[in-house]
């Protein structure tokens, strides 16, 4: 349904820009743009039934908890020149969207979400933690981000963009 939609998204969207800034898009860009023009109907409605069922499990779900915690993104942070991670835990990706597929369970059903700064790795890599809240549950997922937040030393202060090897 995530992929779907986005590939829907980007066909919608730049993709109907003119083919002369269409030709200075990179590679995956056109590689979405043209993922989306290859859907067929019934590809959309599909992903239309699949997510209002992930929308309602999700409601039902969150109807005995306050949020549901799960990672951010499947790895660690690379090296700039990488435009994203070819294998995560050495298993390797399909593509580039495998690697924030923790992200379309919030995305796909419209649901709040927010990613809270929980620590550095090893390495000094930030860490976060997605959390993802009610519906209309903004102010509520707030609270709970807080709390996090708080639990884990924050806030934590901002991150030097640059890594320097000592």
């Amino acid at each position: 349904a995530y992929r779907t939609a986005r590939a829907l998204l980007w066909a919608s969207g730049p993709g109907m820009a003119p083919d002369a800034v269409q030709r200075g898009f990179k590679l995956t860009l056109r590689q979405n743009i043209q993922q989306g023009c290859d859907l067929s109907l019934a590809d959309i409605l599909t992903a239309q039934r699949a997510k209002s069922d992930l929308f309602d499990r999700m409601v039902a779900f969150l109807d005995d908890f306050d949020v549901l915690a799960c990672p951010v993104v499947g790895g660690m942070p690379g090296p700039v020149e990488e435009e994203f991670p070819r294998a995560i835990a050495g298993k390797p990706l399909t593509d580039y969207i495998d690697w924030f597929r923790f992200s379309f369970l919030s995305a796909i059903t419209g649901l709040p979400s927010i990613s809270v700064p929980v620590g550095l790795s090893a390495q000094g890599m930030p860490v976060g933690l997605q959390l993802i809240g009610h519906h209309r549950g903004e102010a509520r997922l707030l609270q709970a981000a807080r709390v996090v937040e708080e639990a884990m030393g924050g806030p934590l202060g901002p991150i030097d963009p640059v890594v320097r090897q000592g």
